[in-house]
C-alpha cells in the first residue's frame, strides 16, 4: 500500500515549494501464505491455520485444499473408506465406497513379494501402469490346478460367451525362475490349466510356485478377477500329454506315479540315479574277459589349439578338476572355453571300445579327446590292476587318485599297460582321458 503525504502551510502563505513537499512510502505489509489462517481465494480452498491437518477427518489439509476422496483419510459422513488411490477392485472404490469381495493386497509386485492367499480360490484386483500382481500358489505335494481370468458374460449369435476386454499377460514362476508365459491374443479369457501347462501339475511343495499377472505392455487394468482350482493327486489325471521330464522312461506313467522312473529295473528307493537309466542294462562290473563295456562319455573335445608332449592328453579341459568330476548321465560339465557338454551313455557290446562309433562323435577331426567314466561296484576291498591299450595317449584316475598315463602315439593293443588299482568296498569311480592324434 502506498501513502501520499502532502505538507501545507497557511493558505495565504503557501508557496510553490511548499506544495511539492511530497513523500511516497513503500508497502511494508507481509504476503499471505498457506497456514496463516487467512483464506487467499486466488490460491487456497481453505486455511484454518494451526488446525490444518492431513490426519483429521474433514479437516483443511496442510496444502490448503479441502478434504477429498483419495487423500487417505476417511471423511465422515461422505466416505466409507479412503485408501489413498482411485483404483477399484481393491476393497475401496474410486468414490470411497466399500467394495464387497476378496481383493489383492499391495505390495505384491514381484515373485519375491508374492502374496500368499492360502487356498482362497477367487479374488479381484486392479493394475496401475506397469504394475504387476503376484500370488503364491499353496501347492502341496502332487497337487494340480487350473488358474484363469474371469470375464464378463455377453450374448452373441452363438449364445453366451465369456469376454475379457483387458489384454493381460500371465507368468508362472517356480523357485523364482520363469517356467510358463501366457499371452492374451484376443477377447478370449486367459488361463493356465493343468492339461496344457506342466507347471500346474505334479506339484512339489518344496518348490515355490508363483503366478503373476500384468497388463499387456504395461497398460492400466481397472479391474480383473482371478479364479483357481486346487486339486489333490496328479496321478489321477488321464489323457494328458506328459513331457519327457515328467515321464523319463516314456511308459505312460508320470515319475510321481512310477516306482521305477527311469525304467532300468531298479526301484527308485534303491536307485542312486532314479531319473537316469544307469541300471538294468548298464553293467557295473567287467565282462567275462575282464573288459568294461559300458561307459559314460564326455566328448568329443577339439584340442587342436593345444600343444602337448607327443600324444599326452591335455590337462585342465574341464572347469572342475578331473579328481573332483562326478560323472552322471545327462549332467552338464563346463569346459575350459566356457562351453559345456553332457555325459552320455555308450554301450560298446564288445571288448573294443571305439569312441568314434557314437553318432555325436561324427565329424570331429583329430586331434580330439574324450573322457570316459564308469562307477564299478565291489563287494569287498582288494588289490587289483587296470590294464589297457589306448590309441593314442591316455591318463587314468581311480577314486580321485591318479593311476598312470602314456604319451605314446600308437595303435590299440590289448593289455599293453598295467597299473596297480586297489578297489574299495562299494562304489569305485574310474575316469579315463584319451587323446587321439590321428592316423588309423
Amino acid at each position: 500500500m502506498l501513502f501520499l503525504l502532502i505538507a501545507c502551510g497557511n493558505k495565504e502563505e503557501t508557496t510553490k515549494e511548499d506544495t511539492q513537499v511530497i513523500e511516497v512510502l513503500e508497502d511494508t505489509a507481509e504476503e499471505s501464505f498457506c497456514g496463516d489462517g487467512i483464506l487467499d481465494t486466488d490460491s487456497e480452498e481453505c486455511d484454518d491455520g494451526a488446525e490444518n491437518s492431513d490426519e483429521e477427518s474433514n479437516a483443511c489439509r496442510t496444502d490448503c485444499v479441502l478434504a477429498f476422496c483419495g487423500d487417505g483419510v476417511i471423511d465422515s459422513p461422505s466416505e466409507q473408506c479412503d485408501d489413498g488411490n482411485y483404483w477399484i477392485a481393491d476393497g475401496c472404490s474410486d468414490l470411497c465406497v466399500l467394495e464387497v469381495g476378496d481383493f489383492e493386497q499391495e505390495p505384491n509386485n514381484s515373485a519375491e513379494e508374492a502374496e500368499d492367499r492360502g487356498r482362497v480360490t477367487r479374488f479381484s484386483g486392479s493394475l496401475s501402469e506397469y504394475d504387476t500382481d503376484c500370488f503364491l500358489m499353496p501347492f502341496e505335494d502332487n497337487d494340480y490346478a487350473s488358474f484363469s481370468i474371469v470375464g464378463e458374460t455377453e450374448i452373441t449369435e452363438e449364445g453366451e460367451e465369456e469376454i475379457c476386454s483387458d489384454w493381460l499377460h500371465l507368468m508362472v514362476y517356480q523357485d523364482r525362475e520363469l517356467v510358463d508365459s501366457v499371452y492374451q491374443t484376443d477377447n478370449s479369457c486367459m488361463e493356465a490349466t493343468f492339461e496344457e501347462y506342466p507347471s500346474m501339475r505334479f506339484a512339489d511343495s518344496a518348490e515355490e510356485t508363483v503366478v503373476c499377472i500384468e497388463g499387456m505392455f504395461g497398460t492400466v487394468v481397472d479391474s480383473y478377477e482371478i479364479e483357481y482350482e486346487l486339486l489333490a493327486d496328479s496321478c489321477s489325471l488321464t489323457d494328458i500329454a506328459l513331457t519327457s521330464e515328467e515321464d523319463v522312461d516314456v511308459d505312460g506313467l508320470a515319475n510321481n506315479c512310477d516306482m521305477d522312473d527311469d525304467g532300468d529295473g531298479l526301484m527308485d528307493t534303491d536307485d542312486n540315479c532314479p531319473l537316469a537309466p544307469n541300471n538294468g542294462m548298464v553293467y557295473y562290473y567287467p565282462n567275462a574277459d575282464g573288459f568294461i563295456e559300458d561307459w559314460l562319455l564326455l566328448g568329443p573335445l577339439d584340442t587342436s589349439g593345444f600343444t602337448t608332449t607327443a600324444c599326452l592328453p591335455v590337462p585342465n579341459l574341464t572347469d572342475t578338476s578331473v579328481l573332483s568330476l562326478i560323472p552322471s548321465i545327462g549332467s552338464e560339465e563346463e569346459l575350459w572355453d566356457g562351453s559345456s557338454k553332457i555325459w552320455s551313455l555308450y554301450r560298446s557290446g564288445d571288448s573294443r571300445i571305439d569312441f568314434l562309433s557314437p553318432s555325436w562323435f561324427a565329424g570331429q577331426v583329430a586331434p580330439r579327446e574324450t573322457f570316459a567314466a564308469i562307477w564299478l561296484y565291489s563287494d569287498t576291498a582288494y588289490d587289483s590292476e587296470i590294464l589297457f591299450g589306448p590309441d593314442d595317449g591316455a591318463s587314468i584316475w581311480l577314486n580321485g587318485n591318479f593311476v598312470g598315463e602314456t604319451s605314446v602315439c600308437q595303435g590299440a593293443v590289448i593289455d599293453k599297460y598295467s597299473y596297480p588299482a586297489p578297489l574299495l568296498e562299494g562304489w569305485n569311480k574310474v575316469v579315463v582321458q584319451v587323446r587321439d592324434g590321428g592316423g588309423g
